[in-house]
């Protein structure tokens, strides 16, 4: 054997064992990248429910509304309320638990304002466990077994945080059987992504409304802007009440 042939033949073991090496290197970053993947939903799916906070019941008349709608109030009233939101909002959260019950009490219940819920779900950027849009369904689910306005609360009532694991489809399923839902009629309901489509029509709804933040609100088909604080809302509604008992 020539010191050429030797040569060769120690170059071709070097390059072996570097293609190897490089092998390894490729198969453990992608092992790693894997990981990065999958850890944060194996996690999640392990992670137990936790504490579940039921707030108060709040008088949602709904005797009048036609079935399907995410309603509440008497549809002849003289004005329209549609309030958009994401159950990620922590400002959505506040204006549910904290106003909404001033606006049933002020103008529902009397029968001044038919109040209409939609669905604008995007702060989850439609990435990962989707928790505004999976938490939207999931509300629309609820609908099914009269209960959208309870679950519509303990929706808001869970929020800690944007995309931190509130709305996995456990503590979803949870929040159902908390409020004495059928839970396999809910979860077939849920998993199936029976209102899947719906909730994406709502968001494009309201795009096409004008809706660009949340909470917003659309008076008689009117988006209104709130610039300080609810009594602007208030305001609104009294004007809006006002104008159509005058016609």
């Amino acid at each position: 054997m020539s010191k050429h042939t030797g040569h060769k033949t120690e170059n071709s073991k070097k390059q072996k064992k570097s293609n190897l090496g490089l092998i390894i290197l490729i198969i453990v970053l992608s092992l790693f990248v894997i990981g990065l993947l999958v850890y944060p939903a194996v996690s999640r799916a392990l992670r137990p429910v936790g504490e579940i906070t039921v707030p108060a019941e709040f008088n949602y008349p709904t005797d009048k509304v036609p079935a399907g709608e995410l309603a509440a109030g008497d549809p002849a009233a003289p004005v329209k309320l549609e309030v958009y939101a994401d159950f990620q909002c922590p400002a959505c959260a506040n204006y549910a638990l904290e106003i909404e019950p001033l606006v049933l009490k002020n103008y529902v219940e009397n029968g001044k304002v038919y109040l209409i819920f939609r669905n604008y779900p995007f702060l989850d950027g439609n990435r990962g466990e989707m928790e505004s849009h999976r938490a939207a369904e999931a509300s629309v689910c609820a609908m099914d077994q009269g209960a959208f306005w309870k679950y519509h609360a303990i929706l808001f009532a869970n929020h800690t945080g944007e995309n931190v694991g509130d709305y996995t489809e456990k503590r979803l399923i949870a929040f159902a059987e908390k409020l004495g839902l059928d839970t396999q009629q809910f979860q077939e309901c849920l998993k199936s992504g029976k209102y899947t489509q719906r909730v994406l029509d709502e968001y494009e709804l309201g795009k096409d409304a004008g809706v660009d933040s949340t909470p917003s609100f659309l008076i008689d088909g009117v988006r209104f802007r709130l610039q300080a604080s609810y009594n602007e809302l208030f305001q609104a509604l009294d004007n809006a009440v006002a104008a159509k008992l005058q016609q």
